[in-house]
């Protein structure tokens, strides 16, 4: 079973992908299937955080709203890029 199997019942109308090749390749088939474009977002790429260690790094991050929220309406969304910028989130 691929991704796209398990996915595509759940009502998904928002596709978000960061902007590296793979993560846009994982998304493509059920973007295909749900006939949607994948949105590609620079705020989804790796990143640095420091060049030092932070041992309370999450704790200083405060809250966000988030990002994939389209006006009043919440989305049924995928988002995808690396592990550790989705822990970001």
């Amino acid at each position: 079973m691929h991704l796209a199997d398990h996915l595509e019942p759940l009502g998904v109308d928002l596709l978000v992908s960061s902007p590296y090749i793979r993560a846009q390749q994982s998304v493509a088939p059920l973007a295909q299937r749900l006939g949607l474009a994948v949105e590609t977002d620079a705020r989804l790429a790796e990143r640095v955080l420091s060049t030092e260690p932070l041992a309370h790094w999450r704790e200083s991050k405060g809250s966000r709203p988030c990002p994939f929220r389209r006006g009043d309406r919440a989305r049924q969304a995928v988002v995808c890029a690396s592990g550790e910028t989705l822990d970001a989130l």
